[in-house]
């Protein structure tokens, strides 16, 4: 992954942290997660998740269901890629990189590095920020950005 970059975002308890990468080529976590207070943590090993599968057949269908909505959503950001605004662009770069809509969002990237990454100049993107920021979806900062509400950037700019 690109570590010129960081996105942080509060998950609601209880969650499943990346299920996506319990089997397959790749199972090792894409992203870190850092509690903010005190938290509970259950580990279950692969053996004994293979074993409660067999068991109960509603543990295959729920994690089934969460592989492939994964799969089919990252299917649709594919197909579904017709920005012509740049805010469009950064409301789809937030949003794929993102496990949900709810909650604030803080995004630590240089606008340089934002503007090579959606094959922008600088100064589009500063502009197109700025305007975001007048419409009061999110606040700029130096060396960041924090999305309000990325649920409306996303039907409004994609």
């Amino acid at each position: 992954p690109d570590k010129s970059y960081s996105i942080t975002e509060e998950l609601d308890a209880p969650v499943a942290i990346e299920p996506h990468s319990t089997f397959g080529y790749d199972t090792c976590f894409k992203k870190d997660y850092i509690a903010k207070g005190e938290c509970t943590i259950l580990y279950v090993e692969k053996q004994h998740l293979f074993g409660e599968l067999k068991k109960h057949d509603i543990f295959t269908i729920n994690l089934l269901n969460q592989v492939c909505r994964k799969a089919q959503q990252k299917e649709y950001e594919i197909w579904n890629y017709n920005h012509t605004s740049i805010a469009g662009k950064i409301a789809r770069f937030i949003a794929m990189r993102c496990d949900n809509t709810k909650g604030e969002k803080h995004i630590a990237i240089k606008m340089e590095r934002l503007a090579t990454l959606l094959g922008e100049t600088r100064l589009n993107i500063s502009k197109s920020l700025n305007e975001m920021q007048e419409a009061g979806y999110l606040s700029l900062h130096r060396g960041g950005i924090t999305v309000h509400n990325l649920s409306a950037m996303i039907v409004d700019f994609e």
